[in-house]
């Protein structure tokens, strides 16, 4: 077997020439961005998902196309222009937006689990180059920046942004920021997306070999650095070898939301990479071929994404929470009502205490009450 090496670079971070132009400009948000948003509160108590909630802002309606989420929810940004809520002050109204006003270039935005980053990736289409800003969210002003030659394809982030692991067109790097310094640390080999534990140290990936076939291989970091790949595979209660895709992680990495070829969606906790046997979720798929899902930081809620047909067309998403009981059953609830379909891309919090949803009929002008 084919031993892989890691190569690793250290750059400074600095605001480029291509980029010099890309300040932070604040300007007022429009007050319905988030008009159309959802909350659907998850209760830590009876473990069970209570009635959804309109979000806390006044305003006309107005249509939200993504978004993304701190860990707790509090901090929400929509990714394609930029305009951030901040939940967490009194009035629950700061909405404003990050502008950027230069021609050739694309934009996209993240926010960090822990809160205090706002991320603003920049693709320059002329030049072919990319820059990753990290924003103070208090300041509002670019502290570091990384550089990249090419677009940012899939990227992973830690909690705390500091770490992440990407995929460009010629390479697949796992990137870790000390002070302004950047070090990158090339893997090779390597195939899908990588995940990356919410501490950071400890990213899960594919590496493919000579041969074209394929293992899971989990590389941790140390005081040393990153560790070479350690291979693993998971079994069923048979102890038959499963063919699985893991679709994202939770307890800093002990614990495994995996996509099985034979059975479906099923969690697996481990220490050490050794693991355990799987928790099949038992979900009937409506479209096995298009879902997508994730996994609270405590492993214990699970929100499924999952497209449905009618009348041949396959255009219409409900969302379904799993949720494990004190007994250790998992308890399956639907998030949207009968008769509200949901719009792409709904967020459940790394904190398990909400998801965010956003419903499809506002693509229609179905007006929605707002709560004051």
């Amino acid at each position: 077997m084919k031993t892989i090496l890691i190569i690793t670079t250290v750059c400074l971070c600095c605001v480029s020439s291509t980029f010099a132009q890309s300040k932070i400009e604040l300007t007022p948000g429009q007050p319905d961005r988030f008009r159309d948003l959802l909350i659907t509160p998850i209760s830590a108590v009876s473990k069970i998902a209570l009635p959804q909630q309109k979000i806390n802002v006044v305003g006309t309606p107005g249509y939200l196309t993504s978004f993304r989420a701190s860990g707790d929810g509090n901090i929400i940004i929509s990714n394609g222009d930029g305009r951030f809520l901040d939940r967490s002050m009194t009035n629950a109204r700061l909405d404003t937006s990050l502008n950027v006003s230069e021609p050739n270039l694309n934009v996209g935005y993240y926010v960090s689990n822990n809160g205090n980053w706002l991320i603003r990736i920049l693709y320059n289409t002329e030049l072919d180059q990319s820059e990753m800003q990290y924003i103070d969210f208090v300041t509002k002003q670019i502290m570091y920046t990384f550089e990249l030659e090419g677009a940012f394809g899939e990227t992973a982030f830690s909690s705390d942004a500091n770490t992440f692991a990407h995929i460009s067109k010629s390479s697949r790097s796992l990137v870790t920021r000390k002070g302004s310094e950047f070090q990158t640390d090339l893997v090779p080999n390597t195939k899908g997306n990588p995940i990356i534990s919410s501490s950071g140290d400890r990213v899960f990936t594919e590496i493919e070999f000579e041969d074209e076939s394929r293992r899971h291989a989990l590389i941790e970091r140390s005081a040393d650095g990153w560790s070479e790949p350690s291979f693993f595979s998971l079994y069923d209660h048979d102890l038959n070898e499963l063919e699985f895709k893991i679709r994202d992680v939770a307890n800093d990495g002990d614990t495994l939301l995996i996509r099985a070829e034979s059975r479906g969606l099923a969690v697996v906790n481990g220490k050490n990479n050794e693991w355990g046997l799987p928790e099949f979720l038992d979900f009937q798929w409506q479209l096995p071929f298009s879902n997508r899902y994730s996994i609270s930081e405590d492993g214990n809620v699970v929100l499924i994404e999952s497209l449905r047909e009618e009348d041949g067309i396959i255009d219409y998403i409900d969302l379904f929470l799993f949720i494990k009981q004190d007994d250790g059953e998992w308890k399956q609830q639907k998030v949207n009502p009968d008769g509200v379909d949901a719009s792409p891309g709904a967020i459940l919090t790394k904190d398990g205490s909400k998801v965010f949803w956003i419903p499809w009929q506002t693509m229609s002008s179905v007006e929605y009450d707002v709560y004051k």
